[in-house]
């Protein structure tokens, strides 16, 4: 289903603006120090099969030599994280069967006056779970400044 302008606009207007309160479910370390973003800028929405997705640009304060961030939610009560993607097929056709997904390529990085962009990497972090609603995996990012 895709999402028209009108939409996008009604959806960030009545959703994604309240998600300032909650700093996007963005935990940013800015060279150790913790940073909240308190806005964001184009905003974009579309349906990626049963999912929304949100995309979105926060611009750090200042230029920093090393980004570490995560994103979820503590409360568990939205199901936050980047896209993913099958990397082994499902064994047999059935409801109950799994296959291997891993992050599809998500990461970007900029720099402004001719700087070469950070470069970036993530990992799985500790997962955080939930007694009602489960194990919900984390990836941390790290950016840092090429040497």
């Amino acid at each position: 289903t895709k999402i028209g302008e009108a939409e996008t606009k009604k959806l960030h207007d009545k959703a994604f603006i309240n998600l300032t309160h909650y700093h996007y479910y963005i935990n940013l370390l800015l060279d150790g120090q913790v940073f909240e973003p308190k806005e964001a800028s184009e905003f974009t929405a579309r349906m990626h099969g049963r999912n929304l997705e949100y995309r979105f640009t926060v611009t750090l304060p200042h230029p920093a030599k090393k980004l570490e961030l995560s994103i979820y939610d503590p409360e568990f009560y939205v199901d936050l994280g980047p896209p993913m993607q099958q990397v082994t097929p499902e064994k047999a056709a059935s409801v109950m069967t799994t296959g291997i997904y891993e992050p599809k390529d998500f990461l970007s990085a900029g720099a402004t006056d001719g700087a070469a962009p950070p470069e970036c990497g993530y990992k799985k972090g500790d997962p955080h779970v939930s007694a009602v609603w489960g194990v919900f995996t984390v990836f941390l990012i790290n950016c840092a400044v090429k040497q």
